[in-house]
């Protein structure tokens, strides 16, 4: 079925509720009360009881480095970046020690240890768990978390994206606004193509005899 829809998603389909989102026992809801929940995704993909969380988020950073270089989503990261260094966008963080998602997680909760260390993702890892992984990213329009959790299915684990954000004042409000339909008909079926591509075929490599 999703071979034969790759070329054209129905977004509606792969879309979560907020209050669906938000009713699950996920510890992301205790650390970002105060963070707006701005997208939330289930890929069209199947976990089986024995496939790790970590497998699939390392198949779908990969699957970004992959679409981020070539077609519409690919020029979409390439003018974010021009203009990201044309106004300094990302040049290092203003942001004050208590709205790094990292220090609030380590204050609140000490007895978990320390964040885990950077992965060369792009995000920095805030912390990863069997069903949960949260990583945040920052420049000076935004502070923003990607969730990424696996919910219970049928014969196994379907996967899920949460993008939170806190926007840095007028401008942050904007970038977000001016943003929304490039993530939603561009990067988003873009990412959700290319992710589950990787995936089934790491899946399928692992039902291969040695």
């Amino acid at each position: 079925m999703w071979q034969q829809s790759t070329g054209n998603i129905a977004m509606v389909k792969y879309r979560v509720s907020h209050a669906d989102h938000l009713s699950q026992p996920w510890q992301v809801h205790d650390l970002l009360p105060d963070f707006v929940v701005e997208d939330v995704w289930q890929f069209p993909a199947r976990l089986r009881p024995e496939d790790t969380l970590a497998d699939f988020r390392r198949e779908m950073f990969a699957a970004v480095r992959e679409f981020s270089s070539f077609g519409p989503a690919g020029l979409l990261f390439k003018v974010r970046g021009a203009i990201g260094r044309l106004l300094g966008w990302d040049d290092g963080s203003d942001a004050s020690p208590p709205r790094s998602i990292r220090r609030r997680y380590e204050s609140g909760y000490p007895d978990a240890g320390p964040a885990p260390a950077l992965d060369g993702s792009g995000f920095a890892p805030v912390y990863s768990l069997p069903d949960e992984y949260l990583g945040e990213i920052e420049n000076k329009t935004v502070v923003a978390a990607l969730h990424l959790a696996r919910t219970s299915t049928e014969g196994g684990y379907a996967p899920r994206l949460a993008v939170y954000v806190m926007p840095k004042g007028r401008l942050g409000r904007f970038y977000m606004a001016l943003i929304k339909p490039f993530r939603h008909w561009i990067v988003y079926p873009a990412l959700l193509r290319a992710t589950t591509r990787r995936w089934n075929a790491f899946a399928a490599s692992r039902l291969l005899p040695e």
